[in-house]
């Protein structure tokens, strides 16, 4: 593994039942932004580890290919991944390389359940809004490769597993706003319907009033984690907009 990848804790002894998660980072986020959630849900019993890449230079296609042999070297009975933003496009893409997307849609045995974590899975207008402007030069190399595989276009419906979970922000920061005057709900970096969360049963999406970047420090987004580890449901009342996600 790379310097990019914190180990995988073997073996089902040091997990919640035998299960692990893979928490996959998104875009410009190394291991080490992944840490504080790891922790957190360590310290609910699971076994954690952190897949990231500098995905710019990468792209989706060649992630995938490290995080499949970053799964392959996993030793749980229970396997659950966890992206964040750019990190649910190179599961996805994952999936495709694997044969397990095209309309079924059906993951291998022991990957039990997918979160999706402010995820634009339908491709970002932000992305495509920022290189087609007057800065457009100055965004396309930061952007790199995760533009034309994902970002742009995003996955196909048909792709995302149904034992899938969303959780998304609904808080915009002050970047986001600077980036882009946007109207429509979402947390200003992914909008909501890029999430591909719309028309998800109830108990498989969950809103926090958190930025896209806090939800990675949310107390409250690791409990949501672990209820839909352990149920395969969010709560019903887990949508509640005055709820707090610190």
């Amino acid at each position: 593994m790379t310097a990019t990848d914190s180990s995988p804790r073997h073996g089902p002894a040091n997990s919640r039942n035998g299960r692990h998660i893979v928490l996959v980072a998104g875009l410009y986020s190394p291991a080490v932004v992944m840490q504080l959630m790891a922790t957190r849900l360590r310290k609910k019993g699971y076994s954690v580890s952190v897949f990231s890449r500098h995905y710019p230079l990468t792209g989706a296609k060649s992630a995938a290919t490290d995080l499949h042999q970053h799964l392959e070297a996993i030793d749980s009975e229970e396997l659950h991944l966890v992206a964040h933003s750019f990190g649910g496009i190179v599961l996805l893409t994952l999936f495709k390389k694997l044969g397990l997307a095209d309309g079924s849609a059906q993951l291998p045995e022991r990957v039990r359940s997918c979160l999706f974590i402010a995820s634009p899975l339908a491709g970002a207008q932000l992305a495509v809004h920022l290189v087609q402007g007057s800065a457009g030069f100055f965004w396309k190399p930061i952007l790199g490769k995760s533009l034309e595989q994902g970002l742009a276009r995003g996955m196909a419906e048909a792709d995302i597993p149904e034992n899938s979970g969303f959780i998304t922000g609904t808080s915009k920061s002050l970047l986001s706003k600077l980036l882009q005057r946007d109207t429509a709900s979402g947390d200003g970096l992914v909008r909501f319907s890029e999430t591909r969360a719309a028309g998800r049963p109830s108990t498989h999406h969950v809103s926090l009033p958190l930025t896209h970047a806090s939800l990675l420090f949310s107390r409250r987004c690791c409990t949501r984690i672990d209820e839909f580890i352990c149920q395969g449901r969010f709560s019903a009342d887990s949508s509640d907009p005055d709820e707090q996600g610190n």
